[in-house]
């Protein structure tokens, strides 16, 4: 399998440009749908400049938009930038403590913005004119081993990153996404917002995350991005019944699987229902998608091949090192730490991994997860957890070390799908090559804790 000449896509240098060119290309087309109603570009566009009227006379201000709604999450997210101010993505639901934000002008609520839409919209020569290097938004990372942070992107940060990524992976107005990562979140704000509306692609919003995948049926989703986590519910729904289609709507082609990392068995086993599951990887200082795996180029368990916005390097200790356009302008007044991960125009990801002959990047942990015992012995969290999923009983592993007074000891939590196989998965344990036996070995009848990325949260 070789890889082939990238996909023809749209240029956009700022999200004005990405808008304006969205609705050129598609205007009468459907843009968003809901269970019980359509919205074209058309009309995207128009309550954009509704709320942009509302928003215009202030400039460079902060407007945390925190809507639960995700076609109003768009329509503030949209409003606030192209009004040259900055958008503040946390996740109130879910958002860490003793993190420093910066002074919000305003919160734009579910209210605050269907108020806003009974504003006559803006005319198109009111708006300012955008400039793409200055900061537009900040996402808060998940936080799931040190305090979160408040990353600073441009709009030349995310327009990049989209053209890239739809360069090497396809979206097209013939597709339909379904929409499960919240847009608050860079993978959800990049892959399932500004990329389908830039190709065409219909974004499905179900009623709630909960009934997302209940609604395939009913949306008819050709493609989704999701956590791997979201793959192997599907392949556990498909254990109760013999057609894949039942559960998906049976117009499923593919899946974007980013926030943690794709097991090869699930893409195999996706594989046999004509269904492309492939990983991706991404963090959100690259804004955040770096390599991804082609719809006909790629290798179950990697990561895919860098996006043509970045450069992927390999440092000597292993640690992924990324160069490109779309690389954080800094986190927000924290210079120190900044300086720590941008390097000489370089962003050392903390991550650890290599490139095949082929140009295929694996990850294979993260450096901050290393347990390194008395001995200098090294042990990756992440590879023994992939071995410990491949049980068939096995749902989700976390391997961590506990202090002891003889020293480091391996532990790890397990969720099973059964617990009555327990007894079978403790003398697989055993089978396992590790440093040592395991000191101890929890098993947990509920699943781990993650983030709404789909990372494990090793903040024990």
């Amino acid at each position: 399998m070789r890889d082939y000449s990238d996909y023809s896509v749209t240029k956009v240098s700022d999200l004005r440009e990405l808008l304006y060119r969205s609705v050129e290309l598609y205007g009468s087309k459907i843009a968003f749908q809901r269970s019980n109603e359509d919205i074209s570009y058309h009309r995207f566009r128009t309550d954009v400049l509704c709320v942009a009227g509302a928003l215009h006379s202030r400039a460079r201000c902060f407007f945390q938009v925190s809507v639960d709604d995700s076609y109003l999450f768009a329509v503030a997210y949209f409003a606030t930038v192209l009004t040259d101010n900055i958008a503040v993505l946390l996740d109130t639901r879910h958002s860490p403590t003793g993190i420093e934000t910066p002074p919000i002008t305003e919160d734009l609520t579910k209210q605050k913005v269907l108020q806003m839409l009974s504003v006559s919209p803006i005319s198109d020569d009111m708006l300012p004119l955008p400039n793409a290097d200055s900061l537009c938004t900040i996402i808060y990372s998940s936080g799931t081993t040190s305090a979160a942070k408040g990353i600073m992107l441009s709009q030349k940060n995310l327009c990049c990153d989209v053209v890239g990524g739809l360069e090497k992976y396809r979206f097209s107005p013939e597709d339909r996404l379904l929409q499960l990562i919240p847009y608050c979140h860079a993978f959800g704000l990049v892959c399932d917002l500004l990329a389908p509306l830039l190709s065409g692609t219909v974004i499905c919003i179900p009623d709630s995350r909960a009934q997302g995948l209940a609604q395939m049926r009913t949306f008819l989703p050709t493609m989704l991005n999701a956590p791997p986590a979201i793959a192997e519910a599907i392949l556990k729904m498909k254990e109760h019944t013999e057609s894949m289609g039942l559960i998906t709507g049976g117009q499923l082609k593919k899946i974007l699987c980013g926030g943690a990392s794709l097991r090869q068995e699930v893409t195999e086993i996706m594989l046999e229902w004509n269904i492309n599951a492939f990983g991706c990887y991404g963090v959100s200082e690259c804004s955040p998608c770096v390599s991804v795996n082609r719809d006909e180029f790629y290798k179950p368990g990697s990561a895919g091949i860098p996006l043509n916005c970045n450069k992927i390097r390999i440092a000597d200790d292993g640690e992924i090192v990324i160069r490109g356009d779309n690389i954080m302008l800094g986190y927000y007044r924290d210079l120190e730490r900044t300086a720590h991960v941008i390097v000489n125009g370089e962003y050392y990801t903390g991550d650890l991994g290599y490139v095949d002959k082929d140009g295929f990047l694996f990850v294979t942990g993260r450096k901050s997860n290393m347990i390194v015992f008395e001995d200098g012995t090294k042990c990756l969290p992440e590879t023994l957890e992939q071995n410990i999923l491949s049980h068939p009983a096995v749902q989700e592993a976390l391997v961590y070390a506990e202090r002891t007074s003889g020293g480091l000891k391996l532990c790890t939590r397990v969720y099973l799908a059964d617990a009555r196989a327990q007894r079978e998965v403790e003398l697989f344990l055993s089978t396992i090559p590790k440093y040592q036996p395991f000191y101890r070995i929890q098993f947990t009848e509920k699943p781990l804790r993650k983030t709404l990325t789909g990372k494990l949260r090793r903040d024990l």
